[in-house]
């Protein structure tokens, strides 16, 4: 089984993998397919301490100069990308920790002996601190390290940092070019908090339009700012709301929108936390055929946790009416539906998933509701091996008198399948199956251009 991996540690496998490369035009940051659950056998950490005894002392304060500094920490890098994932993660996140004095005094120097790719991920690490409360983001460093990565030399470097420029300050620019640059350096002497505040409040103001073609021109910067600053930067969230994005994601939200405008809403609405009655209303709906697949997988993910258990009824009818659809009898739509079943932690629903395996029992559901669904429910290891249909139709008589009366009386119920099997005949990962990267790739919300190099 992979080990766990956070959000922040997803986008770390996506940056190992593209920051890699030595092409001079970037085009599709999610299209890369990241290293198999590590990139190598996680290997033993040594943490070397960067400064000098004692080891409590500031960084800042001990008597190592900061050439020698910034060479320790530049050296412990590169021991730690040698290592694989596990080994880059904890000494990139320790790095974004240091005090502010002693990162601006060592960081020019530690940027320019590292590769493209550890570059890639200091700029993560600064970008999208762990370490941090909300209250306290964006990080005093931000500035400091796009401005390094805005003018490297190496393309797919550039790409990341105005990235990540364009998740805080909402420019939605698709290039790095003399326009972006000197936009950046006219900003240089403002705090950048007050850039990023100022254009979240020009961006919501944008977003009044019934206009399709703007909305497909800005949908991608909606997705992406869904990813970090509007969860995490609590300035930024609460600028996002005070200038009205709650009313503007109404008319994002109309089924019939495109695809990509649709997606980028619903991963805001869950960004942001929406209330029950606007979760209901606009994006419950969403979740029916006639809404392009994608958008349904968007809408499904946003209503997955506990507080949308009021959804299980509609959820339940959306599993029964799938084994009798060839486009959602896939893993691609199975997934997301039966992550979102058991989020509400129901056992009411134990039943009808074991009566969806005992119609199917194939790989698609033993990987599908099997893993996602019934296995979490039940409190169960997935052993896909011996837990097949005779093995969950004993377990459902043997355990049921430990739930409610309500509960006990439901029967696994007889299901036809007459979905021809198809779609994705992939085994996904069990901790990543669809775990998606921060940074959009190709085409609409999952895609801007590349840099032009």
């Amino acid at each position: 089984m992979p080990r766990s991996i956070s959000m922040p540690g997803l986008l770390c496998l996506m940056a190992l993998a593209v920051g890699c490369s030595d092409a001079t035009e970037p085009t599709d940051t999610t299209a890369v397919t990241p290293p198999t659950a590590v990139e190598a056998a996680p290997a033993a950490i040594v943490h070397a301490d960067p400064v000098v005894e004692p080891a409590a002392a500031p960084a800042s304060l001990s008597t190592v100069s900061d050439d020698n500094l910034a060479d320790r920490w530049a050296k412990r890098m590169v021991k730690a990308e040698e290592g694989g994932i596990y080994d880059v993660l904890p000494v990139i996140d320790e790095f974004a920790a240091l005090d502010e004095q002693t990162m601006r005094s060592i960081l020019p120097q530690v940027w320019v002996q590292l590769s493209h790719r550890m570059q890639v991920q200091v700029m993560r690490g600064i970008s999208m601190p762990t370490h941090l409360a909300p209250s306290e983001l964006p990080h005093p460093m931000v500035r400091d390290v796009l401005r390094l990565g805005l003018r490297t030399p190496h393309a797919a470097t550039r790409n990341f940092a105005r990235l990540y420029l364009n998740m805080y300050t909402f420019r939605n620019a698709e290039i790095v070019d003399d326009t972006l640059l000197n936009w950046f350096d006219d900003n240089a002497d403002r705090p950048f908090l007050d850039v990023c505040l100022e254009g979240c409040e020009s961006f919501i103001d944008a977003m009044d339009t019934t206009d399709l073609a703007t909305m497909q021109v800005m949908a991608p910067q909606l997705d992406l700012s869904s990813r970090f600053v509007f969860p995490k930067v609590l300035a930024i969230r609460t600028k996002a709301f005070e200038s009205g994005i709650r009313d503007r994601l109404i008319t994002w939200l109309n089924p019939l929108q495109s695809e990509d405008v649709l997606i980028a809403s619903c991963r805001t609405v869950q960004a942001l936390e929406l209330d029950t009655p606007f979760m209901r209303d606009h994006v419950l709906p969403l979740t029916e055929r006639g809404t392009p697949m994608e958008a349904r997988v968007a809408s499904l993910t946003s209503l997955t946790g506990r507080r949308f258990d009021w959804a299980l009824d509609h959820m339940h009818e959306l599993l029964r009416e799938s084994v009798n659809n060839d486009d959602e009898f896939t893993d691609k739509f199975l997934i997301p539906l039966s992550k979102a079943i058991a989020s509400y932690e129901n056992p009411g629903s134990i039943p009808l998933l074991i009566g969806v395996i005992r119609a199917d029992n194939t790989p698609l559901t033993v990987r599908t509701v099997m893993q996602y669904g019934l296995c979490p429910l039940a409190s169960e290891a997935w052993e896909p091996e011996t837990q097949d249909t005779a093995y969950w139709m004993n377990w459902w008589d043997e355990r049921r008198n430990r739930y409610t009366p309500e509960i006990r009386r439901i029967n696994v119920p007889e299901l036809t399948v007459t979905a021809r099997r198809g779609g994705n005949t992939s085994v996904p990962a069990a901790d990543d199956a669809v775990a998606e990267p921060m940074l959009p790739g190709k085409g609409g919300t999952r895609g801007t251009s590349g840099d032009a190099g």
